[in-house]
């Protein structure tokens, strides 16, 4: 009698599913997930990769790493895994939220970021990798990968720097960092390019702005006017 009266009771204080209602608990359903962890993610990660099926893998790292953002070891998973799966655009933007959450290795990530741009030259990939470079004032690094790409893509890139100082400057942002990064990038994708009057103006108007670097754009400027009497723009 007195177990029958427990369960009327709980069957009248649990309350009942209705349709559409997804809120209640299936402890079935939920038992590997209760005791998931960080190492059991990362085993399946792995087991996924043995079995071919990357983009299972670049799912399952994903996933993870949203429950648990400041594992590394996972999230050099899921940015290597995009690269491979060619999801640039997440691989981006998991960098940006790794280097947040884990500084210290910032190049290590660059490191990896910049060999696979090499491989691929994924425009916004590169995009991604140059304005890091430019934020951290790595000019000969920018230069160099600017040396290395293939055309268009140093083009492509100065018209996306340019589009990006005019829209800061239209919206009144003109004397902000990032309109001295974009001034930057642009000077130095139209100095790959070729157009050194363009590269020498824009570089000019970043001295002021940015007297940490004022050594190494000065020399730049100074190469130029060299080769700016002979360009065929003047």
């Amino acid at each position: 009698m007195i177990a029958r009266m427990v369960c009327i009771s709980l069957v009248f204080r649990c309350p009942r599913a209705q349709p559409g209602d997804h809120s209640t608990i299936d402890i079935g359903n939920r038992g590997d997930d209760v005791f998931e962890t960080q190492e059991k993610v990362l085993r399946k990660v792995y087991q996924d990769r043995e079995k071919g099926d990357l983009a299972r893998a670049r799912q399952r790292a994903v996933e993870g790493l949203r429950k648990w953002p400041d594992d590394y070891d996972l999230a050099v998973e899921a940015v290597q895994l995009c690269f491979e799966t060619e999801d640039f655009n997440e691989a981006t933007r998991l960098l940006k939220s790794v280097m947040r959450h884990h500084p210290r290795e910032k190049g290590n990530l660059l490191d990896l970021t910049r060999e696979t741009c090499l491989h691929t030259w994924n425009p916004a990939l590169a995009w991604f990798l140059l304005e890091v470079l430019v934020r951290g004032r790595e000019i000969d690094a920018v230069r160099d990968l600017l040396r290395r790409a293939p055309a268009p893509l140093p083009d492509d890139l100065a018209k996306r720097a340019r589009t990006r100082k005019r829209s800061l400057e239209e919206n009144g942002q003109g004397r902000s960092p990032g309109s001295t990064d974009a001034a930057l990038l642009l000077g130095l994708c139209l100095l790959e390019t070729g157009r050194h009057a363009e590269a020498a103006a824009a570089l000019g108007s970043v001295l002021p702005k940015a007297p940490e670097i004022a050594h190494a754009v000065g020399e730049i400027l100074v190469d130029l006017e060299r080769e700016i009497p002979d360009d065929a723009e003047t």
